[in-house]
This record gives structure tokens, C-alpha cells and sequence, in this order.
């Protein structure tokens, strides 16, 4: 059975969700209603879909992120996360490294981030 659900964080940012969408090529509308699973409706301040999903996400005026997994592959909701993690990384950089004109992201051989700045 289907239903709608509410992720665990809300959206604060949304020109840095469009830039981490935009980063992965997934495409978004902007304010429209967002079709879900029968006759669930979300107004969403913005709306994506993600590769293997049936149904399309939605970004509510209040930050919500409001999904149907239902019918999609079932693989996928880990894409999900995946984005939602992006997504916190790049306001994080944006917050701690918005005054640094110089720094870069090495990755080391045990697949740890290192952020360099200078």
C-alpha cells in the first residue's frame, strides 16, 4: 500500500538543493503541484524525480520533502539520502568556506574527503 511520507529534515536552502540537483542533472519544476500515488497532491515549492522512482519528490513551502516510494525500484530509495546528504555538504561549504576564494576537496586512498583551504 501506498502513502506519502515526510522526510526526516527540512529544506532551508533551496537555491542550494537546485545546485546540487543541477550538479547531478536531475531536472526540477518550480512551484506546481506535485502528483502522487492515487489522488495524493503536495503543493511543492519545488519538484524532482529521481532516476528509478515513480513518483517525484516535493519541496514544500515549509522545507518539508514529501515522497511516495511506492511502485519505484526498490534499490532506489537510497538516492534519497544520497541526495539529501549533497545537499547538506554544499550548505556546509557554503557557511564555513563562503569567504575562502581558495580551497579544494582532495580525496586520500582510504576514501576520506579532505578539505583544503588557503
Amino acid at each position: 500500500m501506498s502513502h506519502v511520507s515526510k522526510y526526516k529534515m527540512k529544506v532551508k536552502n533551496l537555491e542550494a538543493l537546485k545546485g546540487v540537483l543541477k550538479s547531478k542533472g536531475i531536472s526540477y519544476r518550480e512551484n506546481v503541484t506535485t502528483s502522487l500515488y492515487g489522488s495524493n497532491r503536495v503543493k511543492a515549492d519545488l519538484e524532482f524525480k529521481l532516476n528509478g522512482w515513480r513518483y517525484p519528490c516535493a519541496v514544500t513551502s515549509d522545507g518539508d520533502i514529501m515522497y511516495d516510494h511506492y511502485g519505484s525500484e526498490s534499490k532506489t530509495f537510497s538516492y534519497l539520502g544520497e541526495l539529501i546528504k549533497d545537499y547538506n555538504k554544499e550548505v556546509i561549504m557554503s557557511k564555513v568556506f563562503g569567504f575562502a576564494t581558495n580551497w579544494w576537496e582532495e580525496t586520500t586512498k582510504d576514501a576520506t574527503i579532505l578539505t583544503i583551504e588557503c
